[in-house]
């Protein structure tokens, strides 16, 4: 784990490493031999050595004036390191999300890809760049600590370094409880952002279900769970601080006791004994220090094989494959598909030849969005073949025909952003009188000339802040803007009233003359434009033809419509 961490995200940041690790050599230095002079501003005190006194006074004032400038300095290279590389880890993983395969993205939930992002990249980085830090302070720290108590007085010195190996056993006893708890923490957390996630999205809808009641008693639930994981995290750390702190005291009493003898026997000093225990401090400090980084990794080491995993899942290859040009054709044989264990489309075939209006009608679940999402390459099918212009689709560069093809959901996708912004999404060089144009064209323009900043104004997560038919809208957009040659539509004029229904209808057979449109619909105004409709049920193409046809050769299509 520590070097491939190194050689990805901490190789690069070598300079300030070196420099930070300087600073830090340098602080732990000046400051080991406070102790020192501090024992010999006592000593010189129990004395009456005025000289001695003043010299060593000055001396202590300088020293305490270094090591504050020194950790200030320390504390704003070591900061932006660490964030500099959190940052650097996030970009990654923020990329490999984005181009993750569908179906890998599918077996994650928000909270899950949340929580890697932004907790455990924090959590590895802090755990690393609080190692490398530590290694030289301990490394110094305990041979400064080491040479001074053992150069007082090597009898207290071996007492308190019997004490080492207990230390040790303590964090191996406790080493696995830790990483146990870790695991059910993270599992934990990722259920707990992913549900506050679909609290956040979806009030609205829970007050029209007035489950706000049954929301609280979950949430509260979910803090009950956290809190006992909390505790037992706590009680852990507090044991092990307990045994250290039990053992700790024991020796202090022992030293204490042996020390006293010494000093009223004139074997030591005061200052002596002051100097020992201020190092003997020190340098237990450094060993609880090394231990608790070696705890810490436990937790780390969950975060990190997360991250793995992640990592580790298939990326969609954009560019690779042959260039895709204007769609003349689209033909499926034998087409399965399935979710997990159910197969949706089953022996699917359709031939498509030609620009023209499309439609394809079923009852709900049948695969007609499936269908879509398979000519958008959003997922492989399990088996037969799909052509496009008579060419394998595999075959072709997904960055060429993702371009080509325009896929338009029921409910459309927008971004915390400008209308504007919005709608030049994929297309970033557009003009913005043309989007003007095409609002007037659409009939939105009008509703967002309305709005107190117009096109400027900022869209809330999902378009919250408008109706479902000014969304629907907004895609029709987007469709013009693309001037796609393959256009899908998913009941893109569901939820518009029926003039503003007729006006999509008539541009949806404007664009149907210079591309193929395939629209997934049950509305009559927009199947009897279409050039042919395609009848699924259980997976299969059982019929198609014009409107009037299919109300007269199919029993379904007819009920479909009450006829």
């Amino acid at each position: 784990m520590g070097k491939d961490i190194f050689c990805r995200y901490l190789k690069n940041e070598k300079r300030y490493i070196i420099l930070l690790i300087c600073i830090i050599g340098m602080g732990v230095g000046i400051n080991g031999i406070n102790p020192y002079i501090y024992g010999n501003i006592i000593d010189s005190i129990t004395e009456i050595q005025r000289k001695e006194f003043e010299k060593w006074v000055i001396v202590f004032l300088v020293v305490l004036l270094l090591v504050q400038i020194l950790e200030a300095v320390e504390s704003i290279i070591g900061n932006f390191l660490v964030n500099h590389i959190e940052n650097k880890m996030q970009e990654s993983l923020m990329k490999k999300i984005l181009f993750l395969k569908c179906e890998e993205v599918d077996k994650y939930t928000e909270g899950k890809l949340l929580n890697r992002l932004e907790f455990d990249a924090e959590k590895i980085v802090g755990y690393y760049s609080d190692l490398l830090t530590s290694i030289l302070m301990v490394a110094l720290n305990l041979s400064i600590s080491l040479f001074f108590i053992l150069h007082i007085s090597q009898k207290l010195s071996t007492i308190a370094l019997a004490v080492i190996p207990l230390l040790y056993f303590i964090n191996l006893v406790f080493r696995e409880k830790i990483r146990k708890v870790s695991e059910r923490t993270k599992r934990f957390e990722d259920k707990y952002f992913g549900f506050i996630s679909d609290v956040f999205f979806n009030l609205k809808s829970i007050k029209i279900f007035r489950e706000e009641k049954n929301i609280y008693e979950k949430y509260f639930g979910y803090l009950k769970k956290r809190l006992n994981l909390q505790i037992k995290n706590t009680c852990l750390i507090n044991i092990i601080g307990m045994l250290r702190g039990m053992l700790g005291n024991v020796i202090n009493i022992v030293i204490l006791l042996i020390a006293g003898v010494a000093i009223i026997s004139g074997q030591m000093t005061i200052g002596n004994m002051v100097a020992f225990n201020t190092y003997l401090g020190s340098f237990f400090e450094s060993i609880f220090k090394v231990m608790e980084l070696n705890l810490d990794r436990q937790s780390v080491l969950i975060s990190y094989k997360r991250m793995l995993e992640l990592e580790n899942q298939e990326e969609e290859d954009y560019n690779a494959g042959i260039e895709l040009g204007f769609i003349e054709n689209i033909i499926c044989k034998n087409l399965n598909f399935g979710y997990e264990q159910e197969m949706i489309l089953k022996e699917l075939n359709i031939t498509i030849s030609g620009n023209g209006l499309y439609s394809i009608v079923g009852n709900n679940g049948c695969g007609k969005t499936t269908f879509l999402k398979l000519l958008e390459r959003f997922y492989d099918k399990v088996s037969g073949e799909i052509f496009i212009n008579n060419i394998e689709i595999e075959k072709y560069a997904l960055s060429s025909l993702r371009k080509s093809i325009f896929y338009m959901a029921k409910e459309p996708f927008f971004m915390q952003d400008t209308i504007l912004n919005n709608l030049r999404m994929g297309k970033d060089t557009v003009l913005k009188q043309e989007i003007i144009e095409l609002c007037q064209k659409v009939g939105i323009h009008d509703e967002i000339m309305y709005l107190p900043e117009g096109y400027e104004t900022v869209m809330e997560k999902g378009g919250e802040n408008f109706s479902s038919g000014q969304k629907q809208k907004l895609g029709f957009v987007r469709v013009l803007l693309s001037q796609a040659s393959l256009i899908l539509l998913d009941e893109v004029t569901s939820d518009m009233d029926g003039i503003a229904e007729k006006k999509m209808c008539d541009l949806v057979e404007e664009m149907s003359q210079y591309s193929i449109v395939i629209n997934v619909s049950h509305k009559p105004e927009s199947l009897k434009r279409s050039k042919k409709i395609f009848l699924i049920e259980n997976g299969k193409i059982v019929g198609s033809g014009l409107h009037c046809e299919m109300l007269r050769g199919y029993e379904q299509y007819r009920k479909m419509f009450g006829v």
